[in-house]
């Protein structure tokens, strides 16, 4: 399990976890330093591969890969860890023709979970009515095959549905924070192509989740759990709600609502900060635990929920699970689950050099 880290002096460290007994901990393995950018990067991602590394430099409008490989002396050398982090050169891509353009600068991208051959990158544009543009790259040295423009705003958390059909953000700017709005992912066949190749993303939403309350985020199940055709709407006053999305929305079926649960509101644990949602679990006593949902809330306190489905009844349904206090990072600045097992969930305070692994395992309290 590598962790990557980029901090305000230029270094990109990678960093592993090594479980013993129910402790976790982390050591520092290799770095890299990135200072040449004269800018610390933004958003860091793992591919499906497991060892290649993305991340944004926002003041240059740059996309750069990292590539942990194995050392070429690793037989004679007694390092403990084998590989080290190198940049992948040739593969540096810069959008700053296309930024110029539209207006704006980078803000973020998503990597399609289905097909790794590109990356969805989107600028803020400086009018904000507009909403930002995705721009597609294919992750391969080369201009941006596509750029569209949607109606939501640069700040707005996004994510993007297992099955790379439908991206989202908490909110758009031309609706009501009550709604979630989904755009489609269109793909194509192109010709020398196996698998249906990016070709647009709708500018109009094609479905919406209408809430009865502010929404604060939505996550989706991973592309192997039980069932992948829902949505988790997290509201900031703590309700969360299952959406079954598998409608025919070209006839203008409207989403499903499957479940509704109030544990936060009733724990009056304040508003929801930060979502994030593991990879798929294991059955367990003829009860199959999807996933897991970890919620840091504004108390700071860290909850874990599961997303269980009986097998005797096709109802999904989330069950809180159990909490950490994590007040002592004061405002935690990510949260993320270890993509692997799901078993871990990793926490980064805004202020502090610290990134803690928490084991989230049932009954475990640990970190």
């Amino acid at each position: 399990e590598w962790i990557a880290t980029c901090g305000a002096d230029g270094q990109l460290r990678v960093t592993s976890t090594t479980k013993k007994d129910v402790y976790l901990t982390l050591n520092n393995l290799e770095g890299i330093n990135v200072g040449a950018y004269k800018a610390k990067l933004g958003h860091l991602q793992w591919l499906q591969d497991g060892r290649t590394l993305v991340g944004t430099v926002p003041a240059s409008n740059h996309i750069c890969l990292f590539r942990m490989r194995k050392k070429k002396d690793a037989a004679s050398a007694n390092d403990k860890f084998p590989y080290e982090l190198v940049e992948l050169v040739k593969r540096r891509f810069s959008i700053e023709k296309k930024v110029a353009s539209c207006g704006g600068d980078l803000t973020s991208f998503l990597v399609d979970p289905t097909h790794t051959a590109y990356l969805l990158l989107l600028t803020g544009n400086d009018d904000i009515s507009m909403g930002p543009n995705t721009i597609v790259w294919d992750g391969t040295k080369g201009e941006a095959s596509s750029t569209t423009t949607i109606p939501i705003s640069k700040n707005d958390r996004l994510r993007l549905s297992p099955d790379g059909r439908f991206l989202c953000a908490r909110k758009s700017t031309s609706s009501s924070s009550k709604q979630v709005k989904l755009f489609e992912v269109v793909k194509k066949k192109a010709k020398g192509h196996v698998e249906p190749v990016f070709d647009h993303v709708s500018t109009k939403s094609v479905m919406t989740l209408v809430t009865n309350y502010t929404v604060a985020d939505v996550c989706f199940p991973a592309s192997s759990s039980a069932d992948t055709n829902i949505a988790i709407v997290c509201g900031l006053d703590g309700i969360l709600t299952i959406w079954d999305i598998h409608v025919e929305y070209k006839l203008r079926e409207d989403p499903k609502l499957v479940s509704t649960n109030t544990e936060l509101k009733d724990k009056k644990a304040g508003q929801i900060v930060m979502v994030d949602i593991s990879p798929t679990m294991t059955d367990n006593n003829n009860v199959t635990c999807c996933c897991r949902l970890a919620i840091v809330t504004a108390n700071w306190m860290l909850h874990i929920f599961h997303l269980l489905k009986k097998d005797d009844d096709a109802k999904l349904s989330l069950k809180w699970s159990h909490s950490f206090d994590v007040s002592y990072q004061e405002q935690i600045g990510d949260l993320q689950f270890c993509p692997t097992t799901g078993n871990v969930v990793y926490t980064r305070g805004r202020r502090t050099k610290d990134v803690i692994a928490w084991n989230v395992e049932e009954g475990e309290t640990k970190k």
